[in-house]
């Protein structure tokens, strides 16, 4: 039989071919089909045929040779025997029956036309580089930055019916005036922060007058059940609140370099403070009141931060000192003989 793994002819009783040592345990030994077969291609031949119909060799016939040996085996001839049987077999186990690769000198075609498509990567750097040709070119025609550029249109009539006149000079620039009102007054230093401060001493007035009516009006406004009126007590305090910080952050931004009015700054600053914790207890309560579900029945938790703020005689004692230092720390005009 052949070896499956090498083509090797080995014998049919092996079980592992000598030349690649497969495994042919699994080999399956096919019957010899009976008949005459060609000496020189091995195809089978008909019976009784002269010649093989494949290569035309002339057929040997088996039986009359058969015939001539038994005839010639009368003759005593004297020949050494010679064991071409294990001659045969050594010769076929080496004999192996793999067939050699031809090549064609003609090339065969390489891939149908569908595999000749062009890849993905050539057809997105053709459709990029096209995308932009066309857009360069469409922004050289158009000029979206400067459309005008080749127009050759006026667009603004020249206006030319002053055109050659000097004009009037009224006064020469080195020309003194005469006309006093037409001078501007120039302050001093100490002057300009007077007036700051003094503008800034009056809104003071102002804010503490809001905070007393935002005061006596707190109680109806939380307990009295108008939610128009709640609301806006709540954002009238909210807006003091803001007003003050921004008035005491006015005071503390005047230049008082030359400290003439260095002490006042800190007096209105002081006021300041005096109503911001007025305002400051009246947004604590406002708090408490807007997360009350039933402000009437905390009426004692919602006024503990004014209550708190009172003195013994009941009046808020931030508005006390407010209402003791207001006149006796208005700013001063400045001294006309300095």
């Amino acid at each position: 039989m052949i070896c499956p793994y090498c083509g090797t002819n080995v014998s049919d009783d092996a079980s592992v071919c000598p030349a690649c040592h497969g495994e042919l345990g699994a080999t399956t030994v096919l019957p010899k089909i009976e008949g005459n077969y060609c000496s020189a291609c091995g195809s089978l031949l008909p019976e009784g045929a002269a010649t093989c119909p494949v290569c035309g060799m002339p057929v040997v016939n088996e039986e009359a040779s058969s015939t001539n040996t038994s005839k010639d085996s009368g003759r005593q001839l004297h020949i050494p025997e010679v064991d071409v049987a294990d001659e045969e077999d050594e010769q076929a186990l080496e004999e192996t029956h793999s067939m050699p690769r031809i090549e064609s000198a003609i090339p065969a075609e390489s891939e149908p036309d569908y595999g000749r498509l062009p890849h993905t990567k050539t057809v997105l750097v053709c459709a990029l580089a096209s995308l932009v040709l066309i857009g360069g070119l469409a922004l050289i025609l158009t000029h979206p930055w400067n459309p005008q550029a080749y127009s050759s249109r006026a667009t603004e009539a020249r206006d030319t019916s002053t055109a050659g006149f000097p004009g009037v000079v009224e006064r020469l620039s080195g020309q003194d005036s005469s006309d006093q009102e037409d001078q501007e007054e120039t302050l001093t230093g100490d002057e300009a922060t007077y007036q700051q401060l003094s503008e800034d001493y009056k809104e003071l007035a102002d804010l503490a007058e809001r905070i007393d009516k935002a005061e006596d009006g707190f109680e109806e406004a939380a307990f009295g059940g108008d939610q128009e009126a709640f609301d806006n007590a709540s954002s009238e305090c909210e807006e003091l609140s803001y007003d003050v910080s921004n008035l005491i952050s006015d005071i503390q931004s005047v230049d008082v370099t030359s400290g003439t009015y260095a002490e006042d700054v800190e007096h209105l600053v002081t006021l300041g403070n005096w109503l911001r914790n007025r305002v400051d207890a009246l947004n604590s309560a406002w708090n408490s009141a807007e997360a009350s579900s039933d402000p009437a029945a905390n009426r004692d938790e919602i006024m503990a931060p004014l209550v708190g703020s009172q003195n013994a005689s009941g009046e808020n004692t931030y508005k006390g000192l407010f209402n003791q230092n207001y006149e006796a720390w208005e700013p001063q005009a400045p001294d006309e003989s300095n």
